[in-house]
């Protein structure tokens, strides 16, 4: 029987757990000629910041969100910023990153009304929405990535995930060495985004 291992060389910009302080959290996956970014935002708490002028005249937010969208309206504001205000660098190579899945604004109102009346937790959870990122490149591999992300979603917990696949035969074992070092935060006045660079590591399978 052939058995598969997938080793994740994990690499994250903060010591706490996502889930336990329930911030927005991405998930960054570094795929052969792949990236893809998997965001989970608390939709309500963004929308509030985007619609806030003061946040707007203190430069947090570039445009303010109008009021009375419809939700069809609100995905393509919010479909735009969050594309428009990512940007991936790929071995010193620019990447434009595109949507590959945005909720159902209407879904996730109606999750949170439903929730409402239940346990501060559960409500919570619902306010929290999956947006999926991608983009492909021709790199033969990746050295380093640059990740800026809007600032209107305030601070990310991240966790850059590059996945190395080996075929561990039965009754066998394997063993793979890597190294890893990571660049710390950059400071971008001139763009509201968070920023920051990971150098990938070097890693050699047997």
């Amino acid at each position: 029987m052939k058995l598969f291992l997938s080793i994740l060389f994990l690499f994250s910009t903060s010591f706490s757990q996502a889930h336990t302080l329930k911030e927005n959290s991405a998930q960054i996956i570094m795929r052969d000629g792949q990236v893809e970014i998997r965001l989970m935002v608390n939709m309500t708490r963004w929308q509030s910041v985007l619609r806030n002028d003061g946040a707007w005249l203190l430069g947090d937010i570039q445009q303010v969100m109008p009021k009375h969208l419809t939700h069809k309206q609100q995905t393509h504001f919010l479909g735009d910023l969050v594309t428009q205000q990512t940007h991936v660098v790929v071995n010193d190579k620019s990447l434009k990153m595109g949507i590959l899945y945005f909720p159902d604004l209407e879904e996730t109102l109606h999750l949170v009304d439903t929730n409402s009346h239940h346990h501060d937790d559960d409500l919570h959870d619902a306010e929290y929405v999956e947006i999926v990122l991608t983009a492909h490149h021709q790199l033969g591999r990746v050295d380093n990535i640059t990740l800026a992300l809007p600032k209107s979603l305030g601070n990310v917990h991240s966790r850059f995930v590059q996945p190395s696949y080996r075929l561990v035969k039965a009754g066998s074992q394997t063993r793979v060495s890597f190294k890893r070092h990571i660049t710390t935060d950059s400071q971008l006045p001139a763009r509201p985004t968070n920023n920051v660079t990971i150098h990938q590591p070097t890693h050699n399978g047997y």
